[in-house]
């Protein structure tokens, strides 16, 4: 595809952004993550044209930045084929292959993006009313994490282990997330409640033995709550702190505790079932799940 092309396709896809309120992409990939486990020698992803009309697709591999030209990312993966033309109602598969020369880390996952940009065919109308017409490109993007093999722990468990602790900062109030797993956790929507109130965190993910910061919107102060978030290896985690907040010279901490979680996969299948010992909640027909932070309660574990 020559750079041209690529240009006009990626501007497109801006353009078609902004009007994606109004609008929605009619390619859907099935699945919204890639798992590329080290000894699987590809992936395959498979793409569905769910619209009326065929699409011209492209698909490729990024790094993180959504920006850059893909004729100039030297990501170690390649997505075959590259182009394809997918009739209404059909579908194509997509293979994705490791191709780098030099190895990834081993004791971590790695992240990349893999990209889809849909073009509809040009509309069958006179040179003076394509003036007047906005044909809209959609690009979607999901996460392609590559896992090495031996990794300690379960990927599910990962959510669960994280360590938060709620503070406050140049006047307003961030949760900070330690993993100490190697795995991402990737977090869909995240919410914290404080004095009754429900505010927004603006969280996103946190890497492998990594930290991170997020900012609760509107909340200027850290105080005792609850944070709630969506995951998608875990489903729905609940932590809560109710202890008085920690004052140093810096900022105001407060460890967030152990609370009862309950998860999708619990009710998806059933097959386990965790409870908290001190607060065990008879009457609720899900499975319930003990979340053990740092500073966990005693009592709280598994039967």
């Amino acid at each position: 595809m020559s750079h041209s092309l690529k240009f006009t396709l990626s501007a497109i896809a801006l353009t078609g952004a902004l009007f994606s309120s109004a609008s929605q992409a009619d390619i859907i990939i099935s699945g919204t993550r890639i798992i590329y486990d080290a000894n699987k020698k590809d992936v395959s992803v498979r793409l569905e044209n769910k619209g009326k009309s065929p699409l011209l697709v492209q698909n490729w591999i990024d790094l993180g930045n959504d920006n850059a030209e893909p004729g100039s990312i030297k990501a170690p993966f390649a997505a075959t084929p590259p182009v394809s033309r997918i009739e209404p109602k059909r579908g194509q598969s997509i293979k994705i292959m490791y191709t780098a020369t030099e190895s990834l880390p081993k004791d971590r996952e790695s992240v990349f993006w893999f990209n889809v940009l849909e073009v509809p065919p040009k509309a069958n109308t006179n040179q003076e009313e394509n003036k007047n017409l906005l044909q809209l490109a959609f690009r979607t993007r999901i996460k392609l994490f590559y896992r090495p093999t031996g990794l300690p722990g379960a990927p599910a468990e990962a959510a669960k282990q994280l360590k938060w602790q709620v503070a406050s900062e140049q006047g307003h109030a961030v949760l900070r997330a330690d993993n100490p797993t190697p795995y991402y956790v990737s977090f869909n929507s995240a919410t914290y409640t404080s004095g009754g109130k429900r505010y927004d965190v603006d969280a996103t993910m946190v890497a492998p033995f990594g930290k991170a910061a997020f900012t609760v919107k509107g909340l200027q102060n850290a105080s005792a709550g609850k944070l709630e978030f969506q995951n998608a290896s875990a489903g729905k985690l609940e932590f809560w702190n109710s202890s008085p907040l920690m004052t140093t010279a810096a900022s105001s901490l407060a460890q967030l505790h152990c609370n009862d979680v309950i998860t999708k996969q619990d009710e998806k299948d059933g097959a386990k079932r965790f409870h908290n010992q001190d607060h065990a909640k008879k009457d609720v027909a899900r499975d319930v799940l003990c979340v053990v932070l740092q500073s966990a309660r005693p009592g709280c574990g598994h039967r």
